[in-house]
């Protein structure tokens, strides 16, 4: 799990193959859940099975880098867009930060 800078969101790893976005600061505290992979597996049986989470706030960006435990995968989610980065994924074959 990871917490803004601000402590306006928090962003924790899901066993069934997703992330949940929470907004702190918004009343009621919304979640929103962002799927890592596709097809996506179950709780019971992931296809990556996310596990730690870090947060890079870096030039006006915030990024959750997730590690996948099944996988060895290290996907990017944008936190303000609660989506996949898809320019600063990582894909398996191309990734220098293969977890296995």
């Amino acid at each position: 799990m990871a917490i803004t800078a601000d402590s306006s969101k928090v962003i924790a790893s899901c066993v069934d193959d997703r992330v949940v976005i929470v907004d702190l600061a918004a009343d009621g505290h919304p979640a929103s859940f962002v799927t890592l992979v596709d097809p996506p597996g179950s709780a019971l049986a992931p296809m990556c099975g996310p596990y730690a989470v870090t947060l890079d706030e870096g030039d006006g960006e915030r990024t959750a880098w997730v590690s996948c435990y099944q996988s060895g995968r290290l996907i990017a989610v944008d936190v303000d867009a609660a989506a996949i980065d898809e320019i600063r994924h990582e894909n398996d074959a191309a990734s220098p930060y293969r977890l296995r």
